[in-house]
């Protein structure tokens, strides 16, 4: 098992300003594709996440009620990654762009 963060944006301009929306969301991923993701993500990284989301409600010791949103991914897909000198994203035929076992054999 594996679980990493995720940011998403969304921007829109509202009259005369352009605004932007983020949200953060905790990713599980399971089995081989948890070892995957391990060794091809890092902070920066540009991914698709194809999954369900599903949501833990819980209650902390002083009697708060907690609800957290995760998404349970079936697929990653890496996009893109930063370098290392750069922020600025590889375009994604030069990053690892499916997990291995989804990669084309040559014939």
């Amino acid at each position: 098992m594996a679980t990493f963060g995720l940011a998403t944006n969304h921007r829109y301009k509202a009259r005369e300003t352009w605004q932007e929306d983020v949200c953060f969301l905790d990713v599980v991923v399971f089995g081989h594709q948890a070892e995957w993701v391990g060794d091809a993500l890092h902070k920066g990284s540009q991914a698709l996440v194809e999954g369900r989301v599903r949501q833990h409600s819980w209650e902390t010791p002083d009697g708060q009620r907690r609800h957290k949103h995760e998404v349970v991914a079936e697929r990653v897909h890496v996009l893109g990654r930063r370098t290392q000198s750069a922020d600025a994203a590889l375009p994604p035929d030069e990053a690892d762009a499916v997990m291995p076992e989804e990669e084309d054999i040559p014939f």
